[in-house]
């Protein structure tokens, strides 16, 4: 599985330390910058809850607005786009008097590693630990696990 982290920093040394160690500490390894990049894309992402949007008005005007495309992840609405876009179909979503439950410029999976048992409890405490790091901006992920096996982690 791969990880992401977008930091922001005045002491490259520090935040790589610091990033390395996080790393270390829950199993994993800190490669070279951008060597997990080519399995991720960067893509303008707009979440809307399905309850809050009609499906065909939803999608009409994202792709008027330049959105690539709309999925069904369950009880949300998940429209793509470039990162150009990204704004204007944030607008055209909100010109329906929508307000999205997420909205942001992502590295976006393209193809999803799944996890199980024990690995789940880790995966979660790295990702956590990432957040926590005060130089970390965003932290994506190709690791995808089954809601009951996060629920069994934090028990």
């Amino acid at each position: 599985m791969a990880v992401i982290v977008d930091t922001i920093t005045d002491n490259r040394n520090r935040t790589v330390s610091e990033v390395r160690h996080i790393f270390g500490k829950y199993g994993g390894n800190l490669g070279e910058a951008n060597s997990v990049g080519w399995m991720f894309d960067k893509k303008g992402l707009v979440v809307v809850d399905k309850a809050k949007a009609q499906e065909d008005t939803l999608m009409s005007a994202a792709l008027e607005a330049g959105a690539d495309d709309m999925k069904d992840e369950g009880d949300v609405w998940e429209v793509t786009c470039s990162p150009e876009n990204h704004q204007a179909v944030l607008d055209a979503v909100k010109a329906l008097g929508l307000e999205p439950d997420r909205s942001e410029v992502a590295m976006l999976p393209q193809n999803y590693v799944t996890i199980e048992g024990k690995a789940v409890a880790q995966m979660m405490k790295l990702m956590e630990a990432l957040d926590d790091c005060d130089d970390t901006r965003n932290v994506w992920t190709n690791a995808d696990f089954e809601e009951k096996d996060i629920e069994a982690s934090l028990a």
